[in-house]
């Protein structure tokens, strides 16, 4: 059957279904079909390992001997109970009985229940019998040598567990070795294992010589233990389930299949293998799939194409499949794909799964399980009848379906392992990082962060056991690692390490950097007195007393990378800054650098100011907007920010601010809530000097944002950013707030070009500086770009009359 690769299923299974009618030629060839799909069912390892070896021996068929693969053995016994006589029932390799319902399996042979025990001698009386139990060596005892120590062996684990968590009463100590160890053998191995290594009950588990360890712990902490450690896997050191023993350790599903991983046979690949093909050679789970004999006809196309469902017709493709519905959402409103809440029996969409706001039954800010956008309720406020909504086993809290402990005490429970050092205690810096992360709004996202980011994972742990010192440097020295970044940032919320402005802080290590890759002396000390000594004192003195945003240290390194290049043509050509002459500016500009030509002529000003050379290019003025601008574009997308309740809070009262107001990203990001004053009639934003009204329904909107503002990894009573960022205690970055606006067909730059063109033609330059909080020389030259001067409206009246 050298061919059997590259058949599809009624390939493999047609030879099979031949060679039974060829047996008894009396049976309906329909009815064989039917079973032997019965006895495969839709594992294709299966129908293959079967087509091969009714391929091989069909005299099975007649004799029913041994060995053969148990599927063979299963379509004798169907075969038998379909009513084939002809058929042999499959025949125990001991004592040649024929098997009538079920039979043992053991090398390669079938064998009765007689037959198929395995009989040893007992290590206590030599008597050759089936092993009731094991002693402590793995040697067997028979049943009247088997120790009644039951009790004894529920005390030694009490005890040990006791010793290991003080706090835990001794009834449910009790309840959670019953329930993880049942059997007498089980217990017995459990005591056994605890009272050699008492430390696999504080986190050594991976080290568990049998399961009921880690079930043993699990139960426990799930009774409300708290030193109890679950144990993390040796080789990634995430604290999740560990199923499989390998080289001595207990380790999780992932890391068993990368120890298994092994080169494809088709595709070379370095994978876990997901089947074999008829020759016992690994297959990865991609060549499997698209293995012909794993195919089958669409029942609508007709095509050969992977299961993707299967309906009552029969198997259906991807391409061919039809998607769910799309249904009402009963919350927001909106068409799309729902499932249907338990709580409610209505249909919801994935965003308003996870949406939080302020509960219209109770007033506080829970996460929205019924009710609507304009009155959402909370779990509580749903279904208020005793028992419907399930308590977190150990820290009591309320709105859950399941009985498991909450999202905050699982994350609780990681992170006493993940930050826990050589002794199993956490480290007080760790301790502070740990209560902060846990005190978040939303925990589920510290847990998700934590298992998409195995290089954090590995940073807290070698923070934790001291492997690497706890400093801004030592995160500087891990640049561009976004894990460190982020983990840094986390540290700061927390309050151990010191506050910083980071972005200025990597604005530093890039110029020094920089520079010191120039080759000339000469050229690598006038750069840096330029960029150092001149644009990033300059930059520290626009934003005392506040953090420099991506824009501003973005320009410095543009004008950085500008005055290298341009002393770069001056090196080229053997002349020093002194010697420049405007023809050599020329030349330059000319070759491609005219985009540059602002950040050299700036430069060129300050080493002319500097008696550094005698070049000098005069500043360029603003002469007004370039682009068309669209009022009519405006005004829409303002109205659809008004009145699109699909669209995220934050980002409708962001680009509100942008489209009505004129604000940027940057400014629009740094607001705080001390510059919105919310009362019971009014609300008042500060953007400038003073504070201004603003109107409904935005203000309807900036007071829900108030309320129901969203973290994702940090306590929300402690922040104080009317548009929170993803790091801890730091407000959204203008770069990050462009790209959520551009995702909602906002460009910042366009929309605040048209509100400001307007504001200036209505509003006095003073007027529009101070409630806007532009600078006054800015605010007129848009004036005098759009509407003139209105200091000279004056006099042009008079000189008309």
């Amino acid at each position: 059957m050298t061919a059997a690769d590259s058949r599809t299923e009624l390939d493999l299974l047609l030879p099979v279904v031949e060679a039974i009618t060829r047996v008894d030629q009396t049976v309906d060839p329909a009815l064989v079909r039917a079973t032997v799909a019965a006895v495969v069912g839709g594992h294709a390892a299966k129908r293959r390992r079967l087509a091969q070896a009714i391929f091989e021996r069909p005299q099975v068929l007649v004799d029913g001997q041994s060995p053969a693969p148990s599927v063979v053995g299963q379509l004798l016994l169907a075969l038998r109970q379909a009513g084939l006589a002809q058929v042999s029932a499959p025949r125990c390799a001991g004592c040649g009985k024929g098997l009538v319902r079920n039979m043992w399996r053991r090398g390669g042979q079938w064998y009765c229940s007689v037959c198929g025990e395995r009989r040893e001698p007992c290590a206590s009386c030599d008597r050759i019998t089936k092993a009731h139990s094991r002693d402590r060596d793995g040697r067997a005892l028979c049943a009247r040598c088997t120790p009644a120590d039951r009790a004894a062996c529920l005390q030694t684990v009490a005890t040990a567990v006791a010793t290991a968590d003080p706090g835990i009463p001794a009834h449910l100590i009790e309840e959670a070795v019953r329930a993880s160890a049942p059997k007498p053998q089980q217990l017995r191995r459990l005591a056994w294992a605890i009272t050699e290594r008492p430390d696999l009950l504080t986190g050594s588990g991976h080290d568990a010589p049998t399961h009921t360890v880690l079930l043993l712990i699990d139960h426990l902490r799930a009774r409300g233990a708290t030193l109890i450690r679950l144990p993390a896997c040796p080789g990634c050191r995430r604290t999740v389930a560990l199923v499989e023993y390998r080289d001595g350790a207990r380790v999780c599903h992932t890391c068993a299949g990368k120890s298994r991983e092994v080169e494809c046979s088709r595709c070379g690949k370095v994978r876990e293998p997901s089947a074999r093909d008829l020759q016992g050679r690994p297959l990865c789970r991609y060549c499997n799939a698209t293995d012909p004999a794993n195919l089958k006809p669409c029942v609508r196309c007709g095509r050969r194409r992977r299961v993707h469902a299967r309906t009552d017709d029969g198997p259906v493709c991807e391409a061919c499949r039809t998607p769910s519905p799309a249904q009402a959402c009963s919350i927001c409103g909106r068409l799309a794909h729902c499932e249907t809440s338990k709580a409610t029996g209505l249909p919801w969409c994935v965003p308003c799964r996870s949406r939080r706001m302020r509960c219209a039954g109770c007033s506080h800010v829970r996460l929205v399980r019924s009710g609507t956008i304009d009155q959402p309720l909370c779990a509580a406020c749903t279904r208020a009848e005793p028992g419907f909504w399930l308590c977190c086993p150990r820290c009591g809290v309320s709105g859950q379906l399941t009985a498991a402990v909450c999202k905050r005490c699982a994350l609780s429970d990681r992170l006493d392992q993940l930050l826990a050092d050589h002794t199993g205690a956490i480290p007080a810096p760790m301790q502070a990082l740990r209560n902060f992360l846990v005190a978040g709004d939303q925990p589920q996202n510290v847990s998700a962060w934590l298992n998409r980011q195995p290089r954090a994972r590995s940073l807290l742990s070698d923070l934790a056991t001291g492997r690497i010192p706890l400093t801004h440097d030592t995160f500087d020295a891990l640049e561009p690692d976004k894990a460190g970044r982020y983990l840094r940032e986390l540290l700061v919320g927390a309050g151990v390490l010191p506050p910083r402005d980071e972005l200025l802080a990597r604005l530093e290590r890039w110029l020094h950097a920089t520079i010191d890759a120039i080759p000339d002396p000469a050229q690598r000390h006038l750069v840096q007195q330029y960029t150092v000594w001149h644009l990033l004192r300059r930059l520290r003195r626009r934003v005392a007393g506040t953090r420099a945003n991506t824009n501003q240290c973005g320009a410095v390194r543009d004008q950085t990378r500008a005055v290298i290049s341009f002393l770069g043509l001056l090196r080229a050509d053997h002349l020093t800054l002194a010697a420049c002459t405007h023809s050599h500016v020329d030349r330059w500009l000319a070759g491609g650098q005219i985009r540059n030509s602002k950040a050299v002529g700036a430069f060129l000003r300050w080493a002319n100011a500097n008696k550094l050379t005698t070049v000098y290019l005069p500043v360029q003025q603003w002469g007004g907007p370039g682009a068309p601008i669209d009022s009519d574009r405006r005004w829409e997308t303002a109205r659809r920010l008004l009145h699109d309740h699909t669209t995220d809070l934050a980002d409708r009262v962001a680009g509100l601010l942008v489209i009505l107001y004129a604000q940027n990203a940057a400014d629009v990001s740094r607001l705080t809530l001390g510059h919105v004053q919310v009362t019971d009639d009014s609300v008042r934003i500060r953007l400038g000097d003073r504070p201004i009204e603003i109107p409904e329904p935005l203000a309807t909107l900036t007071r829900e944002l108030v309320t129901a503002r969203t973290f994702s990894h940090t306590h929300m009573g402690s922040q104080t950013w009317l548009f929170p960022g993803r790091l801890a205690g730091r407000p959204i970055t203008d770069g990050a707030l462009r790209d959520r606006l551009a995702r909602i067909d906002i460009h910042v730059t366009k929309a605040r070009t048209a509100a400001l063109f307007q504001l200036a033609t209505e509003l006095p330059a003073a007027i529009l500086a101070r409630v806007l909080g532009i600078d006054i020389k800015g605010a007129v030259r848009w004036q005098q770009a759009c509407a003139g001067d209105w200091t000279t409206y004056a006099a042009d009246v008079s000189r008309r009359r």
